[in-house]
């Protein structure tokens, strides 16, 4: 995907290790070249006070990263050079898709797919259950959704993480659990039992997980049926009550620890 010529220099993937712009593949190719949109000219040119000829480093959210250079500014948005490009190595081996509580408060949800994309979820899905006391209006959900992207992307350039997660708009647990194919369920239940070891995740799970923690105030009995029908594990993740966005950390946590377990 390289548009220039590659950098001989051993440490040229080094400069500004903390930064990164957000470069997806519509960006990379049109008539004036690789241009950044006019969010991350901005963030790059008043926020970074980057400069013509800087070099900074480029995340596409499809798993690649860019080293590149700042060029001219045509109108609101910036050129690119791409110097160099290479996958992305850091990214967490399992496919774990997330299964989140809609919450009440917009900055503890901002909170949630801010974490999840910093640990590596490759998919977040919203669920509606019976205690969801907050469901989007069918109106206001695309501008929603587009909220949620934007901390998603947010939390991809702080971590530099190279994928994008998908985020799907809410849907009933039923309907998730209906989609779910070979993938194993890790729920999260007062009543649960420790995770299992990282050997029988590996075994049992073909690589696919889907973590799930349930809204405030817990799953409705009938709830817990469906999920004890599907495979997977029901996980207790200690003997307090814990707020759901500290439910996600916890178990996505354990979940990778596990996983990683030799």
């Amino acid at each position: 995907m390289s548009s220039g010529p590659p950098t001989d220099a051993s440490n040229a993937w080094n400069v500004e290790e903390e930064r990164f712009l957000y470069v997806p593949p519509r960006d990379l190719q049109g008539p004036d070249g690789p241009l950044l949109s006019k969010d991350e000219s901005h963030h790059a040119l008043r926020v970074w006070r980057l400069r013509k000829g800087d070099r900074v480093r480029g995340i596409d959210g499809e798993g690649n990263e860019f080293l590149v250079v700042i060029g001219e500014s045509l109108g609101r948005r910036v050129q690119l050079q791409i110097e160099d490009s290479r996958p992305s190595s850091r990214e967490f081996p399992w496919d774990i898709s997330l299964g989140m509580p809609l919450l009440h408060r917009s900055s503890r949800l901002d909170w949630i797919l801010e974490k999840a994309t910093e640990l590596g979820v490759r998919k977040i899905q919203p669920i509606v259950t019976q205690r969801t006391t907050v469901i989007p209006v069918e109106e206001r959900l695309p501008k929603r959704l587009e909220r949620w992207e934007r901390v998603i992307i947010s939390a991809m350039k702080q971590s530099g993480r190279a994928w994008r997660p998908r985020l799907e708009p809410p849907s009933d647990l039923e309907s998730l659990l209906s989609r779910c194919g070979d993938r194993r369920i890790v729920w999260a239940v007062p009543s649960g039992e420790r995770l299992p070891s990282g050997e029988t995740l590996r075994h049992d799970g073909n690589g696919t997980f889907l973590a799930l923690v349930g809204p405030e105030g817990g799953w409705e009995e009938e709830e817990e049926e469906q999920l004890r029908g599907v495979p997977g594990w029901a996980v207790s993740l200690g003997p307090h009550r814990l707020r759901s966005e500290t439910a996600v950390v916890n178990l996505l946590s354990l979940l990778q620890d596990r996983l990683l377990a030799t």
